[in-house]
């Protein structure tokens, strides 16, 4: 297997009770930090990176750019949070908005994890699936410098 797709997951959030929940982590604790690399609206610049990268990406298939979203940035946000504190990667269908996700843990830039799911099938589809108009993400790291990563699809 790969090493660039190593601790990628892939779901596709239907209503389902296979999806699992998250589960609670000490909300106090402030060892997770948002990955900064300055401020560019409502994303850090990674965040942006990984949605024109992604963009650019499905206009080589001749689909339309996507568009960010508020919403999925808010709970693209409180998932890779939640995943950061808790150290696991897991897929979450407390989302309404959210047609399919994207999470990632190692990759140290945008172009890394993008190029991570491109290299896996099911991220690869999810990305390129012609319903998807929306998208939000974001990337939480430990102490320690690892990066979670999360990019959410809606219609």
């Amino acid at each position: 297997m790969s090493r660039s797709i190593v601790g990628l997951l892939l779901v596709l959030l239907i209503a389902s009770p296979d999806f699992a929940n998250e589960q609670p982590v000490d909300e106090t604790t402030t060892d997770v930090k948002q990955v900064s690399e300055g401020q560019d609206g409502i994303l850090k610049k990674v965040e942006t990176e990984v949605v024109r990268l992604t963009n650019k990406f499905r206009a080589r298939f001749g689909r339309p750019p996507l568009k960010i979203d508020v919403r999925l940035v808010e709970t693209a946000k409180r998932h890779c949070k939640w995943m950061t504190k808790a150290r696991r990667m897991v897929h979450s269908r407390l989302f309404a908005p959210v047609c399919a996700e994207n999470i990632a843990m190692g990759q140290r830039s945008a172009e890394q994890v993008v190029n991570a799911w491109i290299n896996s099938k099911g991220h690869r589809a999810n990305m390129l699936r012609s319903s998807h108009q929306t998208i939000g993400v974001a990337a939480y790291q430990t102490p320690g410098g690892t990066i979670y990563w999360c990019q959410q699809f809606g219609r």
